[in-house]
Parts: C-alpha cells; sequence; structure tokens
C-alpha cells in the first residue's frame, strides 16, 4: 500500500479548489443601480476546468440568501436575462446590499458578485385620467328645443371641458358651451348650440378637455331629435284676420349663477314645482332662493319666445298689429306682495347660447302686479320680416337682483303670439 505524503495532499486539495471556482460572476458586479421590474442580463465567464452542465443563480441581500433568481441553466451561452427583484420567494424589495450567487447545480460552493449592487424602486405610474359623458347616453328622442341637461364626470382630469353637438356618423356640429368645469350638469335645450338649434336627425353629445383635445368621450348611442313644432299655417285670409300663433319656448336655467362655488344638486330642482308637469311648453321665469341640506342656493330662470316669420317675408307692410300675449298659470313667491315674476321681455339682438350674458335691444316692460299681459310688439314682429332685425326671439326676464336678499319669486307663463294682417 501506498502512503500519500502530506505536500502531495494539499496540492491535490488546492487543485479540486481550483476546478470549483471555475464559474465567476462577471454582472451585476457591483456598483449598478437596476430598476425594480426592468429587464437586465445576469452574466458569467467560465474560468477554468468544469463537467457542471448546469448552474443555479440565486439572489442575496447582505448575508442572506433569498431565493433563485434561476435553476439548471446551461452553463453556455454565459448570460441570463432577469426581471430585477424577481426570485422563487418572491420579489425584493428596492434596497442596497444586494448580490448575485452563480454555482455549480446541487453545488454549495458558489462564485458571488465582487460588491453589492441596487435595486430602484420605479416611480409610481401616474393616476390613470378618465373622462365620461353621463347623459344623455343614447336612445332618447326629443323635439329640437325640449328641456334636458347634459351631465359628465371624470377622475384625475385636471382643467375645464368643453361641450360640442355631433351629428352622426361623426360631424361637429358646434360647439354646446366652452370653460365648464371637469365634473358637472348643464341645462339644455336639445339641439341648441352657438350658432343656432340643430334641425331633425341623429346626434350625439361629446365632452372634450380644452387643455388635452385628444381626451374626449361621447353619448354611447346616438339619440334623435325631431322637429320641434308644425310651422304655423299662413293660408291666404280676408284682410285684417287675426292669426294666434303657439310661441316656441326655450327655458334656461342658471345653475352656476349666485353664489357661483354652489353646484345645485339635481334633487331638490326635481323636487321644486315645475313649470311643464303635464310636458306643456310653457315659459319658466324668476328667481329661487331655497335651502337644501342647510346650505343656501340660488336658480335663475329665463326664457325665449319665438316664432317663425319665415312665412311672413315681404309682408312686412301689410302688418298692422303684432302682439305678446302672456298668461300667468301659476307662481311660486316669498318674502314679495308681486302677483307675478316677470319683469321685461327684451329683443334678442344675437343669438342667446349661454344663459349669461345676453344681447338685447328694445325692452318692453312687465308689471309685477299684473298675471297676464298684451304687450304690442309690432315694430319688433316688423324688423323681423324685413330683416332688419335677426329674428332671435324675445328673451323673458325677472329682477334677478339683489341676490343677497333670500327673496323668491317664480312665474309660468303661457306664451302666444297674436298677428294682425291686411
Amino acid at each position: 500500500m501506498r502512503t500519500i505524503g502530506a505536500g502531495v495532499v494539499v496540492g491535490l486539495a488546492l487543485a479540486a479548489a481550483a476546478a470549483a471556482q471555475s464559474v465567476t460572476v462577471q454582472s451585476p458586479n457591483g456598483g449598478e443601480h437596476w430598476k425594480s421590474g426592468t429587464s437586465h442580463a445576469i452574466t458569467w465567464v467560465l474560468t477554468g476546468p468544469t463537467k457542471a452542465s448546469a448552474l443555479d443563480i440565486v439572489l442575496i441581500k447582505g448575508t442572506v440568501e433569498l431565493g433563485f433568481i434561476a435553476q439548471n441553466v446551461p452553463v453556455s451561452p454565459t448570460s441570463r436575462p432577469w426581471v430585477v427583484g424577481q426570485h422563487s420567494g418572491g420579489t425584493a424589495q428596492a434596497g442596497t446590499d444586494y448580490k448575485v450567487g452563480i454555482r455549480e447545480t446541487g453545488s454549495t460552493e458558489q462564485d458571488t458578485s465582487n460588491a453589492s449592487f441596487s435595486i430602484v424602486a420605479l416611480p409610481a405610474p401616474p393616476p390613470p385620467v378618465m373622462l365620461k359623458l353621463n347623459s344623455p347616453n343614447g336612445g332618447q328622442e326629443w323635439k329640437v328645443g325640449a328641456g334636458t341637461s347634459i351631465s359628465w364626470s371624470s377622475t384625475n382630469l385636471t382643467g375645464k371641458v368643453k361641450l360640442e353637438l355631433i351629428r352622426e356618423p361623426d360631424e361637429l356640429v358646434g360647439t354646446i358651451a366652452t370653460d365648464r368645469p371637469a365634473n358637472g350638469n348643464r341645462v339644455w335645450n336639445a339641439g341648441d348650440f352657438q350658432g343656432g338649434p340643430a334641425g331633425p336627425g341623429s346626434y350625439r353629445v361629446r365632452v372634450r378637455s380644452q387643455a388635452q383635445p385628444n381626451r374626449y368621450d361621447d353619448s354611447d348611442q346616438p339619440f334623435t331629435l325631431t322637429r320641434a313644432i308644425v310651422k304655423p299655417p299662413f293660408p291666404p285670409r280676408p284682410l285684417n284676420q287675426i292669426t294666434n300663433v303657439p310661441a316656441v319656448i326655450q327655458n334656461w336655467m342658471g345653475t352656476d349663477a349666485w353664489p357661483e362655488q354652489y353646484t345645485i344638486p339635481q334633487a331638490p330642482i326635481q323636487a321644486r314645482p315645475t313649470c311643464d308637469a303635464a310636458g306643456n311648453q310653457r315659459a319658466l321665469v324668476g328667481r329661487d332662493w331655497f335651502q337644501w341640506e342647510n346650505v343656501q342656493l340660488a336658480k335663475l330662470y329665463r326664457s325665449r319666445v319665438s316664432l317663425n316669420v319665415g312665412p311672413l317675408q315681404g309682408q312686412a307692410g301689410q302688418l298692422q298689429s303684432a302682439k305678446l300675449r302672456l298668461k300667468q298659470i301659476s307662481a311660486v313667491t316669498s318674502n314679495t306682495s308681486w302677483a307675478s315674476c316677470g319683469l321685461s321681455a327684451c329683443e334678442l339682438t344675437a343669438p342667446w347660447t349661454s344663459f349669461d350674458p345676453f344681447q338685447a335691444g328694445h325692452c318692453y316692460s312687465l308689471s309685477h302686479t299684473q298675471t297676464e299681459y298684451t304687450v304690442d310688439i309690432t315694430d319688433t314682429m316688423r324688423k323681423w320680416i324685413d330683416g332688419s332685425l335677426p329674428n332671435n326671439g324675445l328673451l323673458l326676464v325677472s329682477r334677478e337682483l339683489p341676490m343677497s336678499t333670500l327673496w323668491t319669486c317664480f312665474s309660468c307663463f303661457e306664451a302666444t303670439f297674436e298677428l294682425d294682417m291686411q
């Protein structure tokens, strides 16, 4: 039996150790700052002879081995992609003093990064931005000018929005309103936009961010507008025949009147008396102060009355007289002794497309002591017929100031035009 000397034993141990240290970590090797969740390559080099066919890669924090990054990895190619932070025990938190260890599969001997590297947290993603048109959302059918409302909501959207009217399939008809808050609602006479009412057809409403025009939302489905009224007939008539024509009514409510910071909830609006409970077109005029959940809220009502003078073109000289007749149907008053709440009927010299302001010409006075009015508007009617004054109708308003006084007075009127043609 041959005895091996001590020097020979030491030499064999060193040779074995050299063979065991045949895989060396190349990256990450210290000083790196890798963002969590991003992809980086773990690389190594073969520095000596090895019979290993597979490697294990582990993640180490300080002196603690957190878990396997990968197991049974082929020795070659000498690279392995890594989603930073992921290991068999979960996902490593952002921090420092991380190292990667690589060893032959089944072995406990390994090489590690020469120095620590850092895992850096990715910045939190920005909160999602949402803009949603809630109403009208499709399927409705309204007469042009019928009273309804538009509502919209948003999440994480800053700045103002505007409302647009879209004719199917995707034609911009015009702007309904601008500089509206990111969440809100608006009283709308169906089909109205800045420039005039739309004609019958299929439409959608679009809410669009003014700061980010590419961010918008439409009604999910189209709604339908039908003809507002049948044009009043003007057949041949005897001399001085008087024709009574019902007025076309468009009611407006200033939901953001005074004070500006209050948005009037729908619940108390619906709880107040309504003018068109039976669906009839009637003019609502006045001012309403009321309390809701210990908050004083204000509503202002104005109405536009108009008629179609197209069939009378060229007949201004035959008009003997024109009168606007207003008959109060109902009223709500408090802290006043007024019989009715009208103040003026004013010529509109420009289209009225938002609650405030409006451009008025001559105004006809209405008395608070009367519940029925007969207003001689012959001059105005002649101007409408001959085209010297755009036919934008008459605006009915009430006494609205001072807003510091908590009084309520609003009236509901039936409106008729009486024409005496020669």
